[in-house]
């Protein structure tokens, strides 16, 4: 896993590889897609959500994190 860093803004999410970038590599507008969490098999301790879209030419998007509670804000967030 890579550590990546985000900011949610206008509903959308936008992802850096670094604190310290201007621009983000990833833009991602949250406007009609769907989250759910993510139950990680054998992985005790870390836990995660993905954003998805109904339709197949979207990427889906899965994020994870050892605190539990930082998962459930982001998803209260977005949601």
């Amino acid at each position: 896993m890579q550590t990546r860093f985000f900011i949610l803004r206008d509903n959308t999410l936008f992802v850096y590889y670094n604190p310290e970038d201007k621009m983000p590599y990833i833009v991602i507008p949250l406007k009609g897609l769907f989250i759910s969490y993510i139950k990680l098999e054998g992985r005790d301790g870390i836990y995660g959500f993905s954003i998805y879209h109904s339709k197949k030419n979207f990427k889906t998007r899965r994020f994870y994190h050892s605190n539990h509670e930082l998962i459930q804000g982001w998803v209260k967030a977005i949601k």
